[in-house]
Parts: structure tokens; sequence; C-alpha cells
């Protein structure tokens, strides 16, 4: 004679309640207990079906991926001699240990760009989960959700998930400040403003101008589409122009004729983001050494 407490669920979050049923049972120790039963299966298909063979009192191991679970099956009982089956279902949760932690000062989303939202809810069935947002719009890709803005300064993720019983659970109402994409900095040799002196040989061997983002976590694409460069040729400063990121042969040229202490200029650099329209970037100077 032994004094039970069970649940139909052995998972409750903060809020929720969880009913517990205590009583006395009775069982014979040295009984064979049987069970046939199956996990997130209420169909109990052949195929599915497991067993478990022990003395009465034992325990049976349970596990599975995260989420909910619901496990139904039958257990032997003799009636004055005759074995039965009665039936007996559970429901239990599976969560995935997890810590978050965020600067609050850097909860920032750009415009024009596909910010990547990592959103865990811990203790729900991930199938449930929804992800919302005003100020901007929200899909799913892969493990992240991706927020595109649409307007305004500010914009707030909302994050939601039901509970076991069907209810909406509101889990997080997250406010983002909403700033333009920074802009590229030129790079010709791979030397940007920040390196103003170049070796005439590293300019004679570069043979392409890069638009990318300085010291900045993102992974922004830029491409150079057009630039000019000012040469002096026969005493007279004129304009080379290029339709790509890639110099002209004329160009070249020009770099290998300049002798030390000349300047070479960049001008109208025009570079294409993530918007796909291309927009003036400014332009840079070297000095030659």
């Amino acid at each position: 004679i032994a004094p039970l407490a069970f649940s139909s669920t052995s998972y409750i979050n903060q809020g929720d309640s969880l009913g517990l049923q205590v009583m006395i049972a009775a069982y014979d120790s040295t009984e064979k207990m049987e069970l046939k039963f199956w996990v997130d299966d209420t169909t109990r298909s052949e195929d599915n079906m497991q067993t478990f063979d022990g003395k009465a009192g034992q325990k049976m191991s349970l596990g599975g991926s995260v989420g909910g679970h619901k496990v139904v099956g039958s257990i032997a009982v003799k009636e004055k001699g005759v074995k039965k089956w009665k039936d007996w279902s559970f429901d239990y949760s599976v969560g995935a240990p997890s810590a978050a932690v965020a600067a609050a000062d850097l909860n920032v989303l750009y415009t024009q760009w596909d910010n990547k939202l990592k959103v865990s809810a811990s203790g729900y069935d991930p199938s449930t989960v929804s992800v919302g947002c005003s100020g901007c719009t929200i899909t799913k890709k892969g493990d992240f959700y991706i927020a595109k803005v649409t307007k305004g300064k500010t914009a707030t993720v909302k994050v939601s998930a039901k509970d076991d019983k069907g209810n909406t659970v509101s889990l997080a109402n997250e406010e983002f400040r909403i700033f333009p994409l920074p802009g590229p900095q030129i790079y010709f040799g791979n030397q940007s403003i920040d390196k103003p002196v170049m070796g005439r040989g590293l300019a004679k061997s570069a043979t392409k101008l890069i638009a990318k983002l300085g010291n900045s976590p993102l992974n922004v694409p830029y491409k150079v589409t057009e630039f000019k460069i000012l040469v002096i040729k026969g005493g007279k400063q004129i304009e080379l122009k290029a339709n790509g990121d890639n110099l002209t042969s004329d160009m070249r040229n020009a770099i290998k004729q300049m002798a030390p202490g000349a300047t070479l200029t960049f001008s109208s650099v025009m570079a294409q983001g993530p918007s796909g329209k291309p927009r003036p970037i400014g332009g840079i100077s070297y000095k030659l050494k």
C-alpha cells in the first residue's frame, strides 16, 4: 500500500496551474507488470507500439524531441483471475536548456536590411510560438526570424505561444530603435581613408575599387558600380571613368606613370547595396610614395 501523487502533465509555466491527484494505491510488488504504450500516436498503430515488462511499481523512461508529447497505453490487470487491459494516458513536455543575454542598448533594427532575430520561448511547444511586429514585417527563415522595417523610428516585436489549454500567452514585448543601414567605406589596395599614404607598388598592382563596411559586425554586401580617377596627362588634369568596380586599362597605365609624391584621387564613386539601387558614396585620395 503506497500513496501516489500524479498529474496529467509534468510541466507548467508560471501563472498556470497543475491538477495534482493524490490517492492510496495497493499493488503486489512480486507481480509482473505488463504495459503496452504509444508515444505521440493516439491511433495506436501496431508498428509504433512499445512494451514494458517489469515488477509493479517500477518506472518506465520517457524522452523525445523538444516540445509537447502524449503517451497513451494500456496496463494488464487481473480481475477474478482474468487478465484485462485498462487504458491510460499521460502528457509531458521536453524543453531545451537555454539562456539569453542581450545588450538592451543595442536593440536596433536597420532599414533596407534583413535583420536576424533569435527567438526562444522556453516551456512552450515551438509549433505554437508566434512572433509579430508593429513597424516591421516578420518571417521565419531556418532558426531565425527576419525583421524588415516598414516605417517609423521604433518597432515592437511581440512573442506569444499557446499553453496546454489552448490559451494564448504573451511572452515578450520588445521595442527596437530604427536606424538607416550604415554606409560603406571605399577601399583600394585594401586601404581605406584611414591610411591615406600608399606605396606605388601597391597602387600599380591593385585592380579593383571595393566598397564595404569598416569595423562593423554587419555583413552587408556592397558593390562599386562606377567611379572616376583624376590623373595628370600632358600637363593637364583629366578624368577617366570606369563602369563597374575594375580599373580600366587606361587607368592602370596612368597609375603606373605617376611619380612619388603624386596624389591618386577616386571620385564620383557609386555603390549598390541591399536596396539594389546605386547611390553615391563619395571619393578617396592617396598620396603615393
